[in-house]
């Protein structure tokens, strides 16, 4: 029954204790929830590169005319469609346990594996996709890379959009559950 203020930069600790985290940035406050909250629905792109370990990916992307929203660079169908005007540039967050790896040619985007981080019970796959490292979370079961190719999905429910100033946008996608390479 007794209201302690906690001050860490050791975000387990903090995701541990709190009942509620401000997450601060320069001195201003970027947001104030519970850590579910925080993790879960990140206020901007400093919070959602803050919470996690490893941090969630971020990605420049580009809504079409359409709503279709595509990945900056990256020769692929659409992620998704959101009801965003068109012409408008943003970030896509994604947490790497929500990214989906396969070594099935075709099943996603083709990257390339750095590095392979073994954990115990589970391990980090730190990719390369057109210049930016995408961290994927697997179970320590998963399959061995027998090579350094692998194709990346990302289904369209687990994304996260932010604008250019790199504020939440709270409009939802729908559509495709996964990006797929083209032909």
């Amino acid at each position: 029954g007794v209201t302690s203020i906690f001050v860490t930069h050791d975000q387990v600790e903090a995701m541990t204790l709190a009942d509620t985290l401000i997450v601060m940035n320069g001195g201003r406050v970027e947001q104030v929830g519970s850590p579910s909250q925080i993790y879960r629905k990140p206020a901007s792109v400093f919070v959602a590169g803050f919470m996690g370990s490893p941090a969630m990916n971020l990605l420049p992307a580009m809504v079409d005319a359409n709503g279709s929203i595509f990945l900056k660079a990256v020769a692929a169908d659409p992620i998704g469609r959101t009801h965003l005007l068109g012409g408008r540039e943003l970030t896509i967050g994604i947490r790497p346990e929500n990214v989906i790896l396969s070594t099935t040619p075709g099943e996603g985007v083709a990257a390339s594996v750095d590095i392979v981080e073994e954990l115990g019970g589970s391990r980090v796959v730190y990719c390369s996709l057109e210049g930016h490292e995408i961290a994927v979370v697997l179970p320590s079961n998963y399959e061995d890379f027998e090579d350094a190719k692998v194709w990346l999905s990302f289904p369209s429910e687990a994304l996260h959009l932010f604008n250019q100033t790199g504020e939440r946008l709270e409009v939802g996608t729908y559509g495709d559950a996964r990006v797929k390479a083209l032909a």
